[in-house]
């Protein structure tokens, strides 16, 4: 199972850099586009602190991030979630995680649930950004996960 959620991981930073690069490729998108491609950003923040067992309640949930910022954001947030992927071990999938949400209330949820949620979450909110590019006129990209593992198979590299 660890070896399928690095995969969704691989995937979700594959789908961010893709969906960013369109961003910038159009003049950092509307401020709606940039608005979803922060709270992903944002909400990835949330959840790998909540997992390391720290307070969430300072990250802004909505924040506003530009083009530049979501580059630096991006970057930071695969670097941290790739290092707790690494140290994670198997057993500790299925821990019960208790935490309390931007607004103090609290929950109690498997460490897989919450993966599974932060990588779904993100592939919804790439959507909304290629509704409101192709509304644009722009020529979208594809971030579905078929497309991810394609393109691994065509370099070489599917696992």
């Amino acid at each position: 199972m660890k070896q399928l959620i690095e995969k969704l991981y691989d995937w979700n930073f594959w789908g961010n850099r893709r969906a960013l690069e369109m961003l910038r490729e159009n003049g950092g998108g509307t401020e709606n586009m940039l608005g979803l491609m922060s709270h992903i950003l944002a909400s990835e923040q949330i959840w790998l602190t909540r997992l390391q067992g720290e307070d969430s309640s300072y990250i802004e949930i909505f924040p506003a991030f530009d083009d530049e910022r979501c580059a630096a954001v991006l970057d930071g947030n695969e670097r941290d979630w790739r290092k707790y992927l690494m140290a994670l071990e198997g057993e500790k999938l299925f821990y019960l995680l208790k935490y309390k949400n931007q607004f103090g209330v609290e929950y109690e949820t498997a460490v897989a649930d919450i993966l599974m949620h932060v990588s779904s979450h993100g592939h919804y909110h790439r959507a909304q950004i290629a509704a409101a590019a192709r509304q644009a006129g722009w020529k979208t990209v594809n971030t579905d996960y078929i497309s991810f593992v394609r393109e691994l198979e065509r370099a070489g590299r599917a696992h």
